[in-house]
């Protein structure tokens, strides 16, 4: 006589299940599992060892919003590339710019980024589409000569222009060799104090980014905080209105 099913069915504890989903994870997750990725099977520890993140170091809000920008790229990326390359290459080229992006961002959020509402807006800066086409993007070290290659778009935490120091300058070249520049300021209250004298500082700092020719574009905490893909689009929809403009001046539209 069968059993019935309460007493055949051997249900796993909640901690063989967790163990037993981090063993099927490969050591470099290829930016498609989310789901997996964002449940509560991964303590810590296993954040660092599956994806690479120290989340003693790195915001887990940021964490987040890196891997989520990873997937929505990466998940699309055979489609884009299997046509001209074909898919037995596509896997391994994939995977290898998938941890190429992944070592930059966590280099750049850890060393240079001064507190985590800056890692937040590096990570939704990063899989942001400015201009007319979606590529990977470039982080650059501080105080180096800035030269924008194949991604047309170079990002530098802690840039140095004339006396000041921003959050984030950002170079995009599309139209000829025409660069729009982009000074990103997070303005967390932890960071950023908000007497009038520091009110002050900020407008006249304003004023010479904009003199040397930089577009200035400043987010409180808290926006960034609540709405970190909303101020990524900002910086993009600026991009874009600076891009028709030059090619209004060009005659091109």
């Amino acid at each position: 006589m069968n059993k019935p099913f309460v007493e055949t069915v051997d249900f796993l504890s909640e901690q063989t299940q967790r163990q037993q989903i981090v063993a099927a994870a490969p050591p470099r997750l290829p930016g498609l599992y989310p789901w997996l990725r964002f449940g509560e099977y991964f303590t810590r520890d296993e954040w660092e060892e599956s994806f690479g993140i120290d989340l003693s170091r790195i915001d887990e809000k940021a964490a987040h919003a890196y891997l989520n920008g990873e997937a929505t790229f990466f998940s699309n990326f055979a489609q884009d590339c299997a046509a001209v390359i074909g898919m037995p290459r596509v896997a391994a080229l994939r995977q290898a710019k998938l941890e190429s992006s992944r070592r930059s961002f966590i280099d750049a959020a850890t060393r240079l980024c001064r507190s985590p509402i800056e890692q937040i807006m590096l990570a939704a800066l990063m899989w942001t589409e400015f201009g007319y086409e979606k590529k990977l993007v470039e982080i650059a070290e501080p105080g180096t000569q800035h030269e924008v290659t194949q991604s047309n778009v170079v990002i530098a935490p802690q840039h140095r222009i004339g006396r000041h120091t921003v959050d984030f300058g950002i170079f995009v070249r599309f139209v000829a060799n025409e660069e729009i520049r982009i000074v990103v300021e997070a303005d967390g209250h932890e960071w950023h104090e908000k007497t009038k004298e520091q009110a002050a500082h900020d407008k006249s700092r304003q004023c010479d980014l904009e003199i040397a020719g930089w577009r200035v574009m400043r987010f409180t905490g808290s926006m960034i905080w609540q709405g970190h893909r909303w101020c990524a689009d900002r910086v993009a929809k600026l991009v874009t209105n600076e891009l028709e403009a030059q090619l209004h001046r060009r005659g091109w539209v």
